[in-house]
């Protein structure tokens, strides 16, 4: 899910003609970022929200395919950014689109909510995914990936336990 930061202040600042240009040119942006295959689907899901059904991608290369989206240029000098918010639905949990859309949409918000120009991760499944590789004992790629982001929300604290033989 992806939402246009201060898209109401284009509206009204610009028009709303300068509004679906914008919309048009954002469109265009993710089309070519997010959506190189006839399998994925991009669709507007609102005034000013996007959302993207990607297959076959890891979340490696989903963040990184977001994360490389530039801020936007457009007429009149404005520079659009937007906050995103995803949900990795892995094959076996065969959620329903619905409640897909509502996990990414409570990641897009909580993106916003740290600030614009912003990506997050639906946070139960981070977590879950980060504890379920600790579990496992063993060096896992993605880890550091994991830990990184909740260290960074300050929600994970790492521990040094000295072993003694």
């Amino acid at each position: 899910m992806l939402d246009i930061d201060d898209f109401k202040d284009i509206n009204d600042g610009l028009g709303h003609l300068a509004g679906d240009k914008v919309l048009s040119r954002v469109a265009e942006v993710l089309r070519e970022a997010l959506v190189p295959t006839t399998e994925d689907i991009l669709a507007c899901y609102g005034g000013d929200e996007f959302i993207a059904a990607l297959r076959n991608v890891s979340e490696a290369e989903l963040e990184c395919r977001l994360r490389s989206i530039p801020p936007i240029d457009v007429d009149g000098g404005m520079r659009v950014t937007f906050s995103v918010g995803t949900y990795y639905q892995e094959k076996v949990e065969n959620l329903d689109a619905q409640t897909l859309i509502q996990r990414a949409d409570r990641a897009m918000y909580d993106a916003k909510a740290t600030g614009k120009n912003s990506f997050e991760v639906e946070e139960s499944r981070v977590f879950a995914r980060l504890l379920g590789l600790l579990a496992c004992g063993e060096q896992q790629p993605g880890l550091q990936c994991y830990a990184r982001f909740f260290v960074r929300q300050g929600r994970f604290i790492v521990f040094n336990q000295h072993a003694y033989s």
